[in-house]
């Protein structure tokens, strides 16, 4: 049993040194997203379409691999607070379990309405130390937190749509109807 947890830890230190390096990662991909993207600004302004096509290209391929780094370092964090609830779990199962003793050595020399007295207070002062897990972390997620989850993405992917309006320039009115009206005279 001591080897188990001595392997969890370890795991655990691994998964965390492991979120740092991914962290750094994407941090980098990041600032290289934003190399490639002023550079696309310049060869647009150098009215240099093909090699601003080669730097969108790029780009796409960066922001890919960054969102794949990102989404293997959200599991290595899911898997890390797996590991953390385990050794909390171990921890708790080892208090329980001298608990337990404890109080079989007790039953013995005390009757019955003194032990469930005491079981009460150890389950009290259990509660108070944050050790004793209540059944609503336990269960599974419910519709209502379902609907929260989705209400929250839905916010979020109209930030991102904003976001991703605020990346590219957006051409003036005037300049379009420009556009417009001279392909509807050439049509003439």
């Amino acid at each position: 049993m001591i080897m188990l947890n001595d392997d969890l830890w370890d795991a655990l230190f691994t998964l965390k040194i492991l979120e740092k390096r991914m962290a750094r990662s994407i941090s980098k991909l990041k600032n290289e997203e934003k190399k490639i993207y002023r550079k696309i600004i310049d060869a647009i302004l150098d009215n240099d379409k093909d090699t601003a096509r080669d730097y969108a290209r790029q780009l796409l391929r960066v922001r890919n691999k960054r969102r794949e780094i990102e989404q293997y370092l959200s599991r290595i964090k899911l898997t890390r607070v797996d590991i953390e609830a385990a050794l909390s779990a171990k921890e708790l199962h080892d208090a329980l379990l001298s608990t337990a003793k404890a109080i079989t050595k007790l039953k013995g020399a005390l009757n019955e309405i003194d032990f469930i007295r005491e079981t009460e207070k150890a389950h009290q002062i259990l509660e108070t130390m944050g050790l004793l897990i209540k059944e609503e972390f336990s269960r599974p997620i419910s519709l209502r937190e379902e609907e929260k989850i989705d209400e929250l993405l839905n916010k979020l992917e109209t930030v991102a749509e904003e976001v991703v309006k605020g990346e590219i320039p957006e051409i003036a009115d005037d300049t379009i109807k420009e556009e417009v009206e001279e392909i509807e005279e050439e049509q003439e």
